[in-house]
This record gives C-alpha cells, structure tokens and sequence, in this order.
C-alpha cells in the first residue's frame, strides 16, 4: 500500500482509517479498505473518495457520490468487492 496521504480542513473529520501494513500476493486472504469519516453537510457535493496501490498515480477506486463506487483500473476488477458492509 502506498503512504496514506490525504488533505482534510475544517469540513473534513477521518475518525478511522482501516488499510492493512502488508499483505503477501497470492495468499488467498481478503484485505478491507475502510475510511469512517464526517464530512460537513455544505461540502456534500465536493466529496472524491480514491485508493491508491503502491505509488501508482492512478487510483484503483473511486468514490464521486452519487454515482456508484468504481474499480479505476479493470486489472483490479475481479480483486475488489464494491458492497461490503460492516456487520
């Protein structure tokens, strides 16, 4: 995974931020990505949420409400779970 970098201001709050340090390739394990945040209501429509592999410049998700969450990159399609919720 690459270093979390991400730029917050007064209408931003992350409260967690779930990522695995290390997952070894192959082994079968899943790994969840997971950002519980609050956001304020007047910045609503300016929210981009993206995951980024590695250093990659290019994101392998995305989420642009309202739109659905997307895989960016197709070569990540079958690895990524897109409806995941918390029990």
């Amino acid at each position: 995974m690459a270093p979390l970098l991400f730029s917050a201001s007064d209408c931003l709050k992350i409260h967690h931020l779930w990522v695995p340090d290390v997952m070894r390739n192959a082994s079968g394990l899943s790994a969840i990505l997971d950002c519980d945040y609050t956001l304020h209501v007047r910045d609503k429509d300016s929210l981009e949420v993206k995951w980024y592999f590695r250093y990659d410049q290019a994101p392998i998700y995305q989420w642009i409400p309202p739109d659905e969450p997307q895989v960016s990159r197709s070569v990540y399609n079958r690895s990524m779970v897109m409806n995941h919720v918390w029990h």
